[in-house]
């Protein structure tokens, strides 16, 4: 490893040494970080195939303590132990592509690595009664985190990460570490939210996604976790909130698990499945069904803010 990469990064609460610049996450050591054991990010030369696979997917290979990730025309990725991505780049990647894998699937493997939920959800700060506290809104991909958090981040709610939220167990209680500082919003998104994309840089170039940022208005630093709720469309036209409980929570924070397919051959499901049931015994978790066409954002943002003071009037009491 190199003594000395020349670039240094915080994201999920790591600290991450990088021999290749990563657009969009800030800049130096965490201000409180998850743990001790630097992140190292190389370029460098990469198996095509692992030694023993313990299961094989599609583009990727999973052992214990090891993770392989083929991208034809973009590049490899080879996560070890929780602690070193090689990257491999093909030739003539698109260099906000390779970065777009590293960020995503690849830091999935690395979180579940380290033992850390990485829940498929952005994340949003709210303050109540002067505790500041992280919401979560988890679901599939299109199902309106980001838009969503955007919303409420037009609204003044800081934003705590976007699409991918790292979650561990302190003391018994969940915390959620920060992600990085900017929202990826789909054209048809920034539109519902006023947003002009004509100066923001593409998440890929071939894709009508647009990474707009937001460091002005980031929390940096790890929150307890208050809430989650889940995003689903159904084809009423009203918004549907349904609390959840019970195991039901932990199957919801398992099937909204980011990338939990890999866990597949990496030896961590058993703490996956702990973690997780740790998280759901403290936190609200809430189902939204909301309806396809229109989205009805200000309407679902607003019956999210009022379903967080009656839980913690409840609470309360």
């Amino acid at each position: 490893m190199p003594d000395q990469p020349p670039y240094a990064y915080t994201a999920f609460g790591l600290n991450i040494q990088s021999e290749i610049p990563l657009p969009g996450l800030l800049p130096g050591a965490p201000p409180v970080a998850l743990d001790a054991t630097p992140v190292w990010v190389r370029q460098g030369e990469t198996p095509t195939s692992l030694a023993q696979p313990q299961f094989s997917g599609v583009l990727y290979q999973t052992s214990e303590g090891e993770f392989l990730l083929t991208l034809e025309n973009i590049a490899r990725y080879w996560v070890r132990n929780g602690q070193e991505v090689i990257v491999q780049t093909f030739p003539n990647a698109d260099e906000a592509a390779v970065t777009l894998f590293l960020l995503g699937s690849a830091f999935a493997a690395l979180l579940h690595q380290r033992g850390v939920l990485a829940l498929h959800s952005s994340g949003i700060v709210i303050e109540r009664s002067g505790e500041k506290q992280a919401v979560l809104f988890a679901g599939r991909s299109g199902a309106g985190k980001s838009t969503l958090a955007a919303a409420f981040h037009q609204r003044g709610y800081p934003l705590l990460a976007d699409d991918k939220c790292a979650i561990v167990l302190q003391d018994g209680r969940p915390i959620v570490y920060p992600g990085y500082p900017h929202l990826r919003l789909w054209q048809d998104a920034a539109k519902k939210l006023a947003v002009d994309t004509e100066a923001l840089p593409p998440v890929r170039a071939d894709l009508e996604k647009f990474s707009l940022p937001v460091e002005e208005q980031f929390h940096a630093a790890p929150l307890p976790l208050r809430a989650v709720y889940l995003l689903n469309t159904h084809n009423a036209l009203e918004i549907e909130m349904t609390p959840v409980s019970g195991m039901n929570k932990f199957r919801q924070l398992l099937q909204n698990t980011f990338r939990q397919r890999f866990l597949d051959g990496l030896g961590m499901r058993p703490a996956h499945f702990q973690l997780a049931s740790g998280v759901a015994k403290h936190v609200r978790v809430v189902r939204i069904s909301r309806p396809m066409h229109p989205f009805l954002l200000d309407e679902l943002a607003d019956q999210i803010l009022h379903d967080l003071e009656g839980s913690h009037a409840a609470s309360a009491q």
